[in-house]
């Protein structure tokens, strides 16, 4: 990724907003930090920290690990955090083969560049791709439902509708019975949408009533692309505040 393009991602970063501030008590996360949390068997949480305009603000996304080879859902916030997250995948023995960008946010896919120059293939709904618009680039795109395979790891891509943003789509791995919502799916500790800069609020309850509607009674652990996971209540709590910021 060219220097100019970063500068233009961090940018757009510092206008986003849609991040869980960091704890004033607690002591300040470094900006080197990579983070894997477990979550669920072959499954971690990656967490990492940028310092936006108003504040220090996390970050998250999967990686997903079977029989040797790993699945990357969305990259850290740059290339240095990402190549620092390609490395603890490679240490536990699941080198990253294929990564899926949920949306065109420099949060989504800021280490774009780390992934790249290592080779691995990439996927993304066609509007991620239009709306990110780096030539470089070209992912294998993504109709909805989609589907990725990485080793004996099975995705399901869906695209339920505008919301956070215009090409906002969800990862579903069946297996784990894990949904990562991303930005448009709000973690329990927030009492309202974050970021709404592109943001389509008419749309939002719909699309997070689909959510609910195909993976409400199916996911047993749901994680947003800011805050704690959780479980399918998120789904209902996410559409609530999406209801109550519907456009009258």
């Amino acid at each position: 990724m060219s220097s100019s393009r970063s500068r233009l991602l961090l940018l757009a970063a510092l206008a986003l907003g849609c991040a869980p501030r960091a704890n004033a008590s607690a002591p300040a996360p470094s900006l080197d930090e990579v983070t894997l949390t477990p979550l669920t068997e072959g499954v971690w949480v990656h967490t990492t920290w940028a310092r936006l305009a108003s504040g220090l603000f996390s970050s998250s996304g999967l990686l997903v690990c079977s029989h040797g080879v790993g699945l990357l859902v969305d990259t850290a916030w740059n290339d240095a955090q990402t190549e620092r997250l390609l490395a603890l995948a490679d240490a536990r023995e699941c080198p990253v083969r294929a990564l899926v960008v949920t949306h065109f946010h420099n949060d989504r896919m800021g280490g774009i560049g780390a992934v790249l120059r290592r080779g691995v293939a990439t996927y993304a709904y066609r509007e991620t791709v239009t709306r990110a618009q780096l030539p470089s680039w070209s992912p294998t795109v993504l109709d909805s439902p989609g589907e990725v395979r990485v080793g004996n790891v099975t995705a399901e891509v869906f695209f339920p509708g505008e919301a956070h943003t215009p090409d906002n789509v969800v990862v579903w791995l069946r297996d784990a019975r894990t949904l990562f919502g991303g930005c448009m799916v709000r973690a329990r500790s927030w009492s309202s949408l974050g970021n709404v800069a592109d943001a389509n609020l008419a749309a939002w309850p719909a699309s997070a009533r689909a959510l609910v509607e195909r993976y409400g009674s199916q996911a047993a652990h749901v994680v947003p692309g800011h805050g704690e996971p959780g479980d399918a209540s998120l789904l209902s709590h996410t559409l609530t505040l999406a209801e109550a910021a519907r456009p009258r």
